[in-house]
C-alpha cells in the first residue's frame, strides 16, 4: 500500500499459488491519477516481488490496465 499524508493512494494485490508455490501472480495494482508518473507503481511492484521472493516464488505473471 502507498500511502501519503495519511491518504491511501495506490496498492498492489496478488497471490502466490497454492499448487505451485514458485508462482506469484499480481492481480491489482493502482494507482490513483493524480500521484501518477511518480514512481509510486515501480515501487509497489517492486515490493510485491521482493515479498513473494521471500515466501519462494521464483515466476511471476502480471495483467496490466488502467481505469
Amino acid at each position: 500500500m502507498a500511502v501519503n499524508d495519511g491518504e491511501v493512494v495506490g496498492f498492489a494485490l496478488g497471490m502466490i499459488d497454492q499448487t505451485s508455490t514458485s508462482h506469484a501472480y499480481l492481480n491489482y495494482l493502482f494507482v490513483k491519477e493524480d500521484y501518477r508518473k511518480n514512481g509510486i507503481g515501480k515501487k509497489l511492484l517492486e515490493q510485491f516481488e521482493l515479498a513473494t521472493s521471500k515466501k519462494g516464488a521464483t515466476a511471476g505473471r502480471r495483467q496490466i490496465g488502467s481505469l
